[in-house]
C-alpha cells in the first residue's frame, strides 16, 4: 500500500489505453466522478512520479489519464496494477478520502446496517473488514462501494447473497 503519513491511496492503474501512453485508472473518489485535473502530481508504486496532462472521467469509477512522462503504450502497460497515491493536501482538494478514513463507515445492504471496522490493504484491491452487528465479520472489496462519502453518511450497497459466509 502506498499510503504513508503524507500519502493518500487514490486507486490503481487498470490497463493501458491507446498508443500514446494513456491508461485507465480505477479511482476511489468521495462522491461524484473521479477527476484528476491537469498538473496533479501522482505517485505510483515503484517510485514512479507522474504529472497528469489530462483526465477524462468514464463511468463514475474510472478515468482515462494521460501524463507528461508516459508517452508510449509499452510504458503504460508497465504501469498496470500499480497503486496510485498523492499527498494529503492534493487528495483533499480532489475530494478523495484516505483508505483508512473508511473505518467506522456505515454500509446499508438489504435493510441491514453494517459497519467497517478495519481495512485489509491488499495491493490494488483493498478489502473492508465489515461487522454485521451480531459479531460476525467478513470482507467486502472496496470496489463494491459506489462512492466513499467524505461526510460520514451511510453508503447504500448491494452486497451479493452469501458474501457474509465467505
Amino acid at each position: 500500500m502506498t499510503q504513508g503519513p503524507d500519502s493518500v491511496y487514490l486507486g490503481f492503474v487498470q490497463k493501458a489505453h491507446g498508443l500514446s501512453g494513456g491508461f485507465v485508472a480505477r479511482l476511489f473518489s468521495a462522491g461524484g466522478e473521479p477527476d484528476l485535473p491537469g498538473g496533479t502530481r501522482l505517485r505510483l508504486t515503484g517510485d514512479v512520479t507522474v504529472t497528469v496532462r489530462s483526465s477524462t472521467p468514464r463511468d463514475g469509477f474510472t478515468a482515462l489519464v494521460t501524463t507528461e512522462e508516459i508517452r508510449s503504450r509499452v510504458d503504460a502497460e508497465g504501469l498496470c496494477g500499480r497503486e496510485i497515491s498523492t499527498d494529503r493536501e492534493t487528495a483533499g482538494r480532489l475530494g478523495f478520502v484516505p483508505l483508512y478514513g473508511c473505518i467506522g463507515l456505515e454500509l446499508r445492504s438489504g435493510g441491514r446496517s453494517l459497519r467497517v471496522v478495519d481495512i485489509e490493504p491488499v495491493p490494488g484491491y483493498p478489502l473492508l473488514i465489515v461487522e454485521n452487528g451480531e459479531g460476525g465479520r467478513f470482507r467486502v472489496p472496496l470496489a463494491m462501494l459506489p462512492v466513499i462519502p467524505g461526510d460520514g453518511s451511510a453508503v447504500e450497497v448491494q452486497l451479493p447473497a452469501g458474501l457474509e459466509d465467505l
